[in-house]
């Protein structure tokens, strides 16, 4: 007898989740293959990410999302004023750039609506308000994709080898300057003590 489990088909919720997490997914590595993109690799980004947005023709070169996306990410989400006040008036462009191309914004599908993700300024808009929290830029001068995303809050280099090791070089260096201070500070006080008590020996 076969297994009954083979014969029952997923909901339609489960596959609008899977589908929304996959996305969600898709939409965290797109930006930051944008982000990261550099000049003359346009051709390369729709090579690989054509597919999802092939059914809509943009009116701007990639570079300039590629700067714009860069500009927040760029931003701490600690300076809140700074960050909102950007992220703020790109998101309304994004947004309005997505309708103004005859675009649909939201798509019903398994008797749910969720947002048409081919849509590139939606996506972006959607990515940077998903993963605000996350973006920050390698503490690398030499990262050459120094746009990452934090997989712990204090994370400060990206997961590169060469980043992780000039982060652990960094480490050292820091606690050496501060550790190094503190004992020399501790060091200069015996001193003075050690030459009394030799005196009154004496």
């Amino acid at each position: 007898m076969a297994n009954s489990s083979e014969n029952i088909k997923p909901r339609p919720g489960q596959q609008l989740f899977k589908y929304v997490h996959w996305a969600q997914n898709r939409r965290a590595q797109m930006v930051i293959d944008l982000a990261n993109l550099s000049d003359d690799s346009s051709a390369w980004f729709w090579r690989k990410w054509g597919r999802d947005y092939l059914l809509t023709n943009w009116n701007r070169p990639l570079t300039e999302y590629r700067d714009e996306l860069r500009a927040i990410w760029s931003i701490p989400l600690s300076s809140t004023h700074d960050w909102g006040t950007l992220a703020d008036v790109r998101l309304r462009s994004w947004l309005a750039e997505a309708r103004a191309h005859g675009r649909q914004t939201w798509v019903l599908w398994l008797g749910c609506v969720y947002p048409d993700f081919r849509n590139l300024p939606l996506t972006l808009a959607l990515a940077v308000s998903e993963l605000a929290p996350k973006m920050a830029k390698c503490g690398n001068p030499e990262c050459p994709c120094c746009y990452f995303l934090k997989g712990r809050k204090t994370q400060r280099f990206c997961d590169r080898p060469a980043c992780i090791a000039y982060g652990q070089r960094e480490h050292k260096r820091e606690w050496w300057k501060r550790e190094g201070a503190k004992r020399r500070a501790a060091q200069s006080e015996g001193r003075p003590k050690r030459n009394r008590e030799e005196r009154k020996s004496r």
